[in-house]
């Protein structure tokens, strides 16, 4: 059985296209956006493409192009598809209104195939931004201040588990299941 062909993202002033492996051919059933991205990202395995364009963010299916979901994010900076292709992760730069104590949410966690929002958080830094899955998305971990905070099958409603330590400047979850499932931890400055 043949190896699917890779494809390739490029995202430059004249917009979003997909090319089709080495030939660089435009992939023929994806509608090329005109509108330059701020972002693009695959999923793991290669099978969604997800980009924003400054007026929304947009999911497709690699494998005929069609539009799984769209989202009325004009600010998002950064996203991420979890492993198992069921969440989309999105990420814009905190702010709040001077007659506001708090500002809004700004990590928001979507559900793919729906387009539901799972989860709405803040997270005002970029760094750390995304929670970081298992490969079976089991579990899941965010880094919020000094607190790494495990969450069970994306349930972002119920915090599984929480880990106090002080200076932690980052961390990985690795993508073992069960007795391998570990976390790495760099301490910060």
């Amino acid at each position: 059985m043949a190896q699917p062909i890779p494809l390739l993202a490029v995202r430059g002033s004249d917009g979003t296209s997909l090319l089709s492996g080495p030939t660089c051919e435009p992939l023929a059933n994806f509608n090329r956006d005109a509108r330059p991205s701020r972002c693009v990202t695959f999923s793991r395995d290669g099978s969604l493409f997800g980009w924003c364009n400054g007026h929304s963010v947009s999911v497709v299916r690699c494998a005929d192009g069609s539009l799984l979901s769209t989202f009325d994010l004009p600010k998002t900076s950064v996203l991420k598809i979890s492993p198992q292709n069921t969440v989309l992760a999105t990420w814009q730069p905190y702010s709040k209104a001077q007659d506001s104590a708090q500002g809004d949410p700004n990590l928001q966690l979507w559900d793919v195939q729906s387009g539901q929002l799972l989860k709405a958080l803040f997270q005002k830094k970029m760094e750390s931004w995304c929670p970081s899955w298992s490969a079976d998305e089991q579990i899941a971990v965010r880094s919020v201040n000094n607190e790494l905070h495990f969450y069970e099958n994306n349930d972002f409603n119920t915090i599984a588990n929480k880990l106090h330590m002080q200076k932690v400047s980052d961390f990985t979850l690795s993508p073992g299941g069960g007795a391998q499932q570990g976390v790495c931890l760099r301490p910060g400055q």
